[in-house]
C-alpha cells in the first residue's frame, strides 16, 4: 500500500488520504481542497459542530438560540471563512493549478451563503408593527402591559418582558399565536419568523419557534379572558 501511496519519494495521492492511511487520528480534521464537493461538505460539517456548540453555550447561559440567532451566527462563521480561503491561496502555501480552481469555487459558494444569509436576516428583522395587517395593532401588545399579572412594561417606543421567565414566556407565544389565527397578524409568517420577531423586538424576551405551538396553562387560567377583551 505504502508503495502506492509515494513514488519516487513523492506522494501519489492527494494530502488527505496520505493522511488517513498514515496519521488517521487527524485526517478528519483536513480540508480536502483539491475537490470543492468534498471541500463544502466538509466545512459544512464544521459549521454544524459550531452550531451545536453555540446552541449548547446558550443554554449553560440560560439563553434560547433562535433562528434569527443560529442565521446571525452562520453569517459570522461565513465570513471567517473568507479569511481561511484566502489563507489556502496565499503564495505561502503555493496552492495548486487545480486546488485554486476548487478553492475558489468553494469562495463562490461561500459567497453566495452569505448572501442569502443576509436576505434571511432581513426577513427575520421584521418589526412588530410590519407582522401586524391591522392598523390599530399596538393596543393588541399594550394589553399584555396593563394585564395582571403584567408581561411588559412600556419603556419610551419598546416593550420589555418583565414577567416570569420560567412560567409566562409561552403565555406572550400563546398571544400571538391567537392573533395570528384570528388574522390580526399575517398568516404567511411561520412560527420560526414569529418567534425571531419577539425575540429581536421585546427587550429581555427570548423563544424559539416551538415555543409559539405550545399549549401554556397558565395562559388559558390567566390571561385568555383578559387578552381576548381586545378581539370583541
Amino acid at each position: 500500500m505504502t508503495k502506492k501511496l509515494i513514488k519516487d519519494y513523492k506522494i501519489q495521492v492527494s494530502y488527505a488520504d496520505f493522511a488517513k492511511h498514515f496519521v488517521p487520528d487527524i485526517a478528519n480534521d483536513l480540508n480536502p481542497t483539491e475537490n470543492f464537493e468534498l471541500l463544502k461538505i466538509h466545512r459544512q460539517n464544521m459549521f454544524e459542530k459550531s452550531k451545536q456548540n453555540y446552541i449548547k453555550e446558550s443554554k449553560l447561559n440560560n439563553l434560547i438560540a433562535t433562528d434569527l440567532d443560529i442565521n446571525r451566527h452562520y453569517l459570522i462563521w461565513l465570513k471567517d471563512e473568507l479569511k481561511t480561503i484566502d489563507n489556502w491561496l496565499s503564495p505561502q502555501r503555493k496552492p495548486t493549478p487545480l486546488t485554486t480552481v476548487q478553492i475558489n469555487k468553494y469562495r463562490d459558494f461561500v459567497n453566495n451563503e452569505i448572501e442569502k444569509a443576509k436576505d434571511e436576516k432581513k426577513i427575520n428583522t421584521k418589526t412588530l408593527q410590519e407582522i401586524f395587517i391591522v392598523e390599530n395593532w399596538q393596543k393588541y401588545i399594550d394589553i399584555l402591559t396593563t394585564c395582571e399579572p403584567k408581561l411588559l412594561r412600556k419603556e419610551n417606543n419598546n416593550y420589555k418582558f418583565i414577567g416570569n421567565k420560567k412560567t409566562q414566556k409561552g403565555c406572550i407565544a400563546q398571544w400571538f399565536k391567537t392573533l395570528k389565527i384570528k388574522g390580526i397578524i399575517d398568516q404567511s409568517i411561520d412560527r420560526g419568523e414569529l418567534a425571531s420577531v419577539l425575540s429581536s423586538e421585546i427587550i429581555d424576551f427570548s423563544i424559539n419557534g416551538s415555543t409559539i405551538d405550545n399549549v401554556s396553562t397558565n395562559y388559558k387560567t390567566t390571561f385568555e379572558k383578559q387578552l381576548e377583551v381586545t378581539l370583541k
